[in-house]
């Protein structure tokens, strides 16, 4: 179960994502917006005076006034993980993430289109390095 995992943890580092046009709309904002908040929500339950730090993404607008979806999807879990109640919270907005491995880039007559999800659900590992597992951090009695 997640929160077993994610209990009495001092951090985390939230970096799961795909790209606009790798997968339909419905599913960039499950997995931008839906996915983080459940995360948050869970995470802050179980570790509630842990850091929270979310890779969002420049433009991000969380009035969802932008006509990207990928700015209004990251603005949209942007807000309710800073009303999250966690003691400290890092947003980074990078302007752009090279890929570990190199993609196609969807053509704009494609995206969203059955053909640019014809390989299935693609998840990019948008940070180029590797974390440790955080340990429980040790408790005083």
């Amino acid at each position: 179960m997640l929160a077993d995992v994610l209990s009495a943890q001092d951090a985390v580092v939230y970096c799961l994502g795909t790209y606009a046009g790798s997968v339909s709309d419905e599913e960039l904002r499950k997995i931008t917006t839906d996915y983080t908040v459940e995360f948050a929500r869970v995470f802050h339950a179980v570790s509630p005076d842990a850091e929270f730090s979310f890779l969002s993404g420049s433009g991000a607008d969380q009035s969802g006034q932008s006509g990207l979806a990928f700015a209004r999807y990251k603005g949209e879990a942007e807000k309710p993980l800073l009303a999250a109640g966690f003691p400290r919270i890092y947003l980074f907005r990078p302007a752009y993430i090279y890929p570990v491995e190199p993609r196609e880039e969807p053509s704009p007559s494609s995206s969203g289109s059955s053909a640019a999800r014809s390989s299935g659900l693609k998840l990019s590992p948008f940070c180029g390095f590797r974390f440790r597992a955080l340990q429980p951090r040790s408790r005083s009695p």
